[in-house]
């Protein structure tokens, strides 16, 4: 058993605090951490053969994509597959925090 201070594993090609194969070891799966500043807002998008669960920490958010718009508050979370590619725009007054658990789908790829 082992503890990660997430703010150690800063990756600037993501802007965001990642645990994942380089730390543990395994290639099944990865958290990520990340915020958005008020009023801006990110791409997300798992990629080709992930999938993962974004769950908002604080702060409120609108995911955006091409199948519409999604509110989200503190303790909501949200699936996003392979395909989704999307924005998450932060409330204007003040930042959104979250976390990102995801995954490899079966078959989907090796890295």
């Amino acid at each position: 058993m082992k503890a990660y201070r997430i703010r150690d594993f800063f990756d600037p090609k993501f802007n965001e605090y990642i645990v994942g194969p380089k730390q543990t070891g395994s290639r099944g799966t990865y958290l990520a951490y990340g915020e958005v500043d008020p009023g801006a807002s990110r791409r997300l998008s798992p990629g080709k053969g992930h999938e993962e669960i974004l769950t908002v920490l604080s702060g409120s958010a609108l995911l955006k994509s091409a199948s519409g718009e999604l509110a989200l508050v503190e303790g909501d979370a949200v699936y996003l597959d392979q395909d989704f590619e999307g924005e998450l725009e932060a409330g204007v007054d003040r930042a959104v925090r979250y976390l990102s658990s995801g995954g490899h789908v079966p078959g989907g790829h090796d890295h």
